[in-house]
């Protein structure tokens, strides 16, 4: 507010608009999530390849996100190819990730038919 001169009120309704802006020019190619079982063993597949670990599709983290990762934080922040593949916005704080997970959007995917079961996840 005091480096650009900018009232708290003013900030309250630019921060929401530009954030709606910038979601709505790049959702479709920096936040699409995957909408097939193919593209989720692709995720799968480069999560073995590139960190050994098995059986997984991406990360669970929530609350903050860092778009740029603290100096010396390493791999701390990032996924397999340091994207996000999947997002839930809107939870408190206050709530837990298995929390977020279970009353999410991501737990309804991974129940759907486009979510390969685990014995299509094993050696990607």
């Amino acid at each position: 507010m005091y480096s650009f001169r900018i009232s708290t009120s003013a900030i309250s309704k630019i921060i929401p608009e530009v954030c709606e802006a910038l979601y709505n020019v790049l959702k479709d190619e920096y936040l699409k999530p995957p909408s097939t079982r193919n593209e989720w063993k692709h995720h799968a597949e480069e999560f073995e390849m590139q960190w050994q670990f098995p059986h997984a599709v991406g990360v669970i983290d929530g609350k903050h996100v860092n778009i740029r990762a603290p100096p010396n934080s390493g791999s701390e922040y990032f996924d397999a190819n340091a994207k996000f593949i999947f997002f839930d916005l809107g939870y408190p704080g206050s709530q837990t990730d298995g929390g977020i997970f279970k009353d999410g959007k991501l737990s309804d995917t991974c129940k759907s038919d486009i979510f390969p079961p685990a014995s299509e996840l094993q050696n990607c």
